[in-house]
């Protein structure tokens, strides 16, 4: 029979509570580094209805309600956008990289798909395809803000803010021109 004395027995102890203690940290260093670490966004949200107004007066000036709407530049272009997610990434389930090439002897371009990486700020397109949810939440916006814009954020940058002019009703759209870098990690975000 073995016997352990009582200080080796509190060395003991002591080992196990500390070695449980750091086992619960790194849980929930885990835990918390998931949960507010950045991780990439793709969103949709509505452009402020008085766009047209608003672009050119700074933003100092501008009358909005600045608790509903996030202020946004893109080319020297002022954009108050909702901050309502209308779509997020939850609502696509994949992206593939396009690039726009003429086939000598034809004079028009076609779209293909990248299969190897491009220079990184090479402009290409992103289809992106929708997920169920994702198609009947893009139908009724569209549906319901016809002669809007709406913004596309990319990590809290706006990528573009396009006019809607029709209701979109397919597993799939496109965001045209924008870096193959952004292009990779939109694609990368989402599968």
């Amino acid at each position: 029979m073995v016997r352990i004395s009582p200080v080796g027995f509190l060395e003991f102890k002591m080992k196990l509570i500390n070695t449980i203690f750091f086992i619960i940290i790194f849980w929930l260093g885990l835990f918390i580094s998931n949960v507010f670490c950045e991780r990439p966004v793709l969103s949709l949200r509505l452009v402020h209805p008085d766009h047209d107004k608003l672009c050119h007066i700074s933003q100092s000036k501008a009358q909005v309600d600045k608790n509903r709407y996030e202020f946004f530049l893109k080319d020297n272009e002022s954009y108050w956008v909702d901050r309502k997610i209308e779509l997020d990434i939850k609502d696509f389930k994949d992206a593939k990289i396009q690039e726009m090439v003429r086939y000598p002897p034809k004079t028009t371009w076609e779209k293909r798909e990248v299969t190897s990486p491009l220079p990184p700020n090479a402009t290409c397109d992103v289809l992106l395809y929708l997920s169920k949810t994702g198609q009947e939440k893009i139908k009724n916006l569209t549906k319901k803000n016809i002669k809007r814009r709406i913004a596309i954020i990319y990590n809290n940058k706006l990528l573009m803010a396009p006019l809607i002019l029709e209701t979109i009703t397919g597993d799939s759209f496109s965001i045209v021109g924008i870096s193959y870098n952004e292009a990779q990690a939109l694609k990368n975000a989402i599968k």
